[in-house]
Order: structure tokens, then C-alpha cells, then sequence
């Protein structure tokens, strides 16, 4: 009986130490001091071109993968709040404030 335990012993442990060698993904934290309207995001959207759209209730953000440019209603947007963000084939950014 003890033969058998020891290779189940063996490969339990063996499952249990994988997620321990696994790889750790880089990330970064944005903020205010980075361009974001709002630290709460509400919505996320990546267009066509590679732009991270980002919605928050302090306005709406582009990411170009080094810098936001943010819109607020005097650019245009109906609310600052923006609830969801939708980018179509076409290219277009569809927000729902």
C-alpha cells in the first residue's frame, strides 16, 4: 500500500510547485500623474489602431503605449461620466455616457 501513495505523494507535490515557477507578467500602475481623466476606470476599449481607450467618471483617456491624451466635455463628450466604451471594425470608438 505504501509503494502506491508515495508516486501519488510524489505527483501531487509536483502539481502543487508549478504555479510556484511560473511566469510573472511586467505590469505598470497609471495614475493622475500619467494623464488618467480619473483613477476609477469604468470601461476599456482597444481600436483598430493599438489605442487603449480608457473610460472613467472624470472624463475619457487614449493610451498610445507611452502617453494619454484626455477629452472632457468641452472636446466634445456629452457627459464626463462615461459608462461604456465600444470599438468597432470600422474604426469607430462608440461612448456611452
Amino acid at each position: 500500500m505504501n509503494k502506491r501513495i508515495f508516486p501519488v505523494f510524489a505527483l501531487a507535490t509536483l502539481a502543487l510547485a508549478v504555479p510556484v515557477i511560473s511566469q510573472v507578467l511586467p505590469f505598470e500602475v497609471f495614475n493622475l500623474k500619467q494623464g488618467i481623466p480619473q483613477s476609477q476606470v469604468t470601461a476599456l476599449a482597444q481600436d483598430h489602431d493599438g489605442y487603449l481607450w480608457v473610460g472613467t467618471w472624470g472624463g475619457l483617456a487614449r493610451f498610445n503605449g507611452s502617453e494619454f491624451k484626455s477629452f472632457f466635455i468641452q472636446d466634445g463628450l456629452r457627459s464626463s461620466r462615461i459608462q461604456e466604451l465600444l470599438a468597432a471594425s470600422n474604426g469607430t470608438v462608440w461612448v456611452a455616457t
